[in-house]
Formats: structure tokens, sequence, C-alpha cells
């Protein structure tokens, strides 16, 4: 079903100035592993099986590549879910613990970005980050006008060798543009005018 989280997502926490943040990423079907403790697989869309703590470690390493030293990538939980309406179950969690590394970067509060997709049944996809250091706020509509880091993020998403997928449960295929912009609900909360 478009727009659920079937079959299964991931959700990764990351800090960014002591303020913790969840990003969720849809995935394929997980497999469990073999034996309890075990992190499973997944398929990955080009047929090959992917570890799961490896896929999900390596869209993490991207992320913290982005953050500053006051930013963090901290965790993540593997879900699944039995059909689209069914409650997620937690199937695996680990500690990540990946300090940020970009040096030159500023902490970014209140800030938004969103990297937005087509699958490739033609869905729309999307990717929200918070707090996370922006290059800009105005939209960027190529992946030429973004940054390196940026892009290797992006990669990780979009690679056909992982199993991330659209709330479609579809390969999120092409990039369509990234928009950046003070998010309301945190400038509020952090009492910015």
């Amino acid at each position: 079903m478009a727009h659920s989280l079937y079959p299964g997502f991931a959700r990764i926490q990351y800090t960014v100035d002591q303020f913790a943040h969840i990003a969720t990423r849809p995935t394929r079907a997980w497999i469990p592993g073999a034996s309890l403790g075990d992190p499973g697989s997944y398929t990955a869309w080009d047929g090959s099986n992917v570890a799961a703590n490896t896929m999900i470690a390596a869209l993490a390493g991207t992320m913290q590549h982005l953050l500053n030293s006051a930013g963090s990538v901290d965790w993540y939980e593997i879900w699944t879910m039995a059909s689209s309406t069914a409650i997620p179950q937690l199937k695996y969690a680990a500690n990540l613990n990946l300090t940020g590394d970009n040096v030159s970067t500023d902490a970014y509060q209140a800030t938004q970005a969103t990297y937005n997709f087509l699958d490739t049944a033609g869905n729309k996809g999307k990717m929200v980050l918070l707090e996370f250091p922006v290059p800009q706020l105005t939209p960027v509509s190529t992946y030429a006008s973004l940054t390196t880091l940026e892009k290797n993020m992006l990669d990780e998403l979009t690679a056909d060798s992982n199993a991330w997928a659209s709330r479609g449960d579809d390969l999120l295929f092409t990039f369509r543009k990234a928009t950046y912009k003070l998010n309301d609900k945190l400038r509020k909360a952090r009492r910015f005018s």
C-alpha cells in the first residue's frame, strides 16, 4: 500500500547540539538472522543479499560526515510490519555512536532539509533531516548543485545494491530537488523569533 512503511523500516537516531531526532527510512522486507542477536539482512534491489547492519551503518556514516563534532548518529532500530495496517514490530536494535566529523560546519538549529525523489513506480518519496547543516535556504533542483557530502548520502539511498525503499515499496530512483528551510515547530520550541 502506498504511503505505508510496510514491509519494514529502519529508525536512525541522530543528535545535533543535544537535540535528538529520528530519521525513519522505509526498507524492503527484512530477513531474520540465523541466531538471536544477528541483525539479519535484506534482498537488495539488484537481487544480492545485503547485511542489515552494513546497509544501515553505511547510510549513518554518510550522515555522520554531514554533522560537526557537536552532532552524532547514535543508534538504529529495524522494524517490520505483517501488512500495511499492522502494528510495527521491533526486530533488532544496535548502537552506532558515530560522532560528527565535518569541521567546516556550524550547528544549524531549527533547520530542515528535505530531499525529494521519484521511485521506480513514479511515486514521490522524501527524506527529511532536522537541524542538519544546510548550504542555503533556497531550493536546489539539480543533483549537480548538491554538496559532495549530500550526494554521498543520496547515493546510499538510491543504490540498487541496497534495500532502501519508498513508502510504495519501490526503489528510490530519481532525485527531484532539495529544499532547505527553518522548521517552524523547532523554531518555536527553541524560542527563536
